[in-house]
């Protein structure tokens, strides 16, 4: 079978780094292929294969469910939702051209609704670190080698931290300094070297998608059924996410 002008073989393997290979050169400009290491080498094909499958899938769940998550709690608030559909007026004119990307930034609540979806609902539940060194804590001692989890979910619904923190409240991100009154009391997207780098990226995807669906139909809750997390899955979906939505 051709394949972006090289013959792939029937094999499994092969025929997954031929395909990676391609779509590094169609989609990303062999930009993971031409890396070179700080030792000298290049990527292998495992690590190439890795890499697109981060590149590709890690942000699909996370920001898909977080955009499921959002719309539970704009469709279960009819007072947040207009508000919501209101900034879209505001910011894109009472014509609702279609959205321009420098509008994006403009749509603060629309991202302080986001911020609270991700405080209430982040996609992932742990996140674990390997010790380097010795860390004491809480009296213990972790030695090397061990791991330490941190759970964002957890995290940030701390009440010595959060007002109310079971409430959704978009508003109490108008401080600005909210997400970081308490180290790591707001993590949706972890911290440190490992941060997600695709954090900028899924608050422009997921604001984008949810100012297309605002301002095209009204949602709701059917019979007030808001899904329980399913805790079964690494990303934390809805259960039975069904939802109520008519034309605008």
């Amino acid at each position: 079978m051709k394949l972006g002008g090289s013959l792939v073989l029937c094999n499994k393997r092969w025929f997954v780094i031929m395909w990676n290979r391609w779509l590094l050169h169609r989609y990303y400009g062999c930009c993971c292929i031409a890396i070179i290491c700080r030792d000298g080498r290049q990527l292998s094909d495992d690590e190439i294969v890795g890499m697109l499958i981060g590149l590709l899938l890690a942000g699909q769940h996370t920001s898909s469910t977080t955009s499921a998550w959002l719309g539970f709690f704009i469709a279960g608030n009819k007072e947040l939702q207009d508000q919501a559909y209101g900034e879209q007026v505001t910011v894109r004119g009472h014509d609702l051209p279609p959205l321009e990307f420098d509008q994006l930034k403009s749509l603060e609540f629309l991202d302080r609704s986001l911020k609270e979806t991700l405080r209430l609902r982040p996609p992932i539940m742990t996140m674990m670190r390997m010790v380097k060194t010795p860390q004491v804590v809480g009296g213990y001692t972790v030695p090397v080698g061990h791991q330490l989890c941190v759970s964002p979910t957890v995290n940030s619904r701390l009440e010595e931290v959060w007002d109310n923190p079971q409430l959704f409240n978009p508003d109490r991100f108008l401080d600005k300094s909210a997400a970081d009154s308490e180290k790591f009391a707001y993590i949706p997207f972890g911290a440190g070297r490992h941060r997600c780098v695709g954090e900028s990226f899924a608050y422009m995807q997921i604001k984008t998608i949810w100012s297309v669906l605002l301002t095209k139909y009204e949602f709701s809750l059917i019979d007030g059924y808001f899904p329980p997390v399913n805790y079964s899955t690494m990303i934390h979906t809805p259960t039975r996410p069904v939802i109520s939505y008519k034309r605008r």
